[in-house]
């Protein structure tokens, strides 16, 4: 049984580094360095395999020089000769020492955030604009992974809030705030004045219980914090109403949606398929929010989803209208609806449409 466990945790350690690094803002950089030396690697070599020059025979002897230039600093055998060749290796020493020195920062930015997130949670988070998670069950990883596997949420740090004495998600790289989301100074602790949005869920084995505490945490988060935009995980359909008096922004039932969706899927196969694709960061497409440009206001929302799909090669599905506190949101088959200024759509796309970012 140990040995499974070790193993475990070893494959999801490294399925972990192996998703940090393909949405890391730092290997884009490296990956644009890299790109850089090839070029340049290129240029030298087409300059030093002329008569009079280095005589390079081929290009991967040039590459290999100019790596080895890059990591000693002109200590190879032949140096370039050519005003462009000397100018192409001077350029892939300074690319060379930028992308060592971003790599050995990254690194110590990774250490030395696992190891704040591995701190007890009694401190204070140093931090504003972030997404607190209230409570700890089983979604809470899969959460934290699509927040971090999203493009628009991956910078903002993540604060975890609940009554663990160890960190349940360290290779995350979330905050840990130890105690109570219910209580007053936990909140003060978990800078819930300043955070963004709060997902709360519930904590135990008893669906009854679990709802309860969410109920507590949401209720004491609103208190607090009116401003914060909360989203509530709960088991029983009825517990909606509670929350909704509670102000909450956002419920989502469990129950309430598997069973919606194990009935549509009976109906529609292949339905499950096509919603866990839209609902997951790691591939193909997915739902956003974006606020309507000003070029598809007083269209209709056929006409809109049309210019939509022309200009950022998004799909439009429904869009939020109505006056503040009494939003709704209409399908895109809704055709005698037109589209009006402070409108929000939802949108199926590869990546959030550039520009049409929404604040709300």
């Amino acid at each position: 049984m140990s040995g499974m466990l070790g193993r475990r945790n070893i494959l999801r350690t490294l399925r972990w580094a192996k998703t940090s690094a393909n949405q890391s803002l730092t290997l884009k950089i490296l990956s644009g360095l890299m790109m850089f030396v090839l070029s340049m690697s290129w240029l030298f070599y087409l300059m030093e395999s002329r008569p009079g020059t280095a005589g390079y025979m081929s290009y991967p002897e040039a590459l290999e020089d100019i790596l080895i230039l890059a990591l000693s600093g002109f200590d190879v055998a032949r140096r370039p000769v050519t005003a462009i060749g000397y100018v192409a290796a001077i350029a892939v020493l300074v690319a060379g020492v930028i992308f060592f020195s971003i790599i050995m920062a990254d690194v110590a930015a990774r250490f030395v955030r696992i190891a704040l997130s591995k701190d007890k949670g009694k401190r204070k988070v140093d931090t504003h604009g972030h997404i607190l998670i209230c409570n700890w069950n089983e979604h809470g990883r899969g959460i934290i992974d699509q927040l971090l596997a999203d493009e628009a949420s991956r910078d903002r740090d993540i604060v975890i809030v609940a009554e663990l004495e160890d960190h349940p998600y360290p290779e995350s790289g979330a905050l840990l705030v130890s105690g109570s989301p219910t209580r007053d100074t936990v909140l003060t602790l978990a800078q819930v004045e300043t955070a963004t949005t709060a997902i709360v869920l519930g904590s135990g084995d008893d669906p009854t219980a679990s709802d309860s505490i969410a109920i507590l945490t949401a209720l004491a988060v609103e208190a607090r914090q009116p401003d914060v935009y909360t989203c509530v995980l709960v088991f029983d359909p009825h517990n909606k109403k509670h929350l909704r008096h509670a102000n909450v922004d956002e419920v989502v039932c469990v129950s309430e949606l598997t069973g919606n969706l194990l009935a549509q899927s009976a109906l529609n196969h292949g339905l499950t398929s096509l919603v866990a694709q839209l609902l997951s960061f790691d591939e193909g497409s997915e739902i956003y929010k974006i606020e309507m440009p000003e070029s598809v206001h007083g269209m209709t929302l056929l006409e809109a989803a049309h210019a939509l799909l022309d200009s950022h090669g998004a799909l439009l599905v429904g869009v939020e209208m109505g006056a503040e506190g009494d939003r709704r949101v209409v399908t895109v088959t809704h055709n005698g609806t037109h589209i009006k200024r402070g409108d929000c759509g939802f949108v199926v796309a590869e990546d959030l449409p550039s520009g049409l970012e929404c604040a709300g």
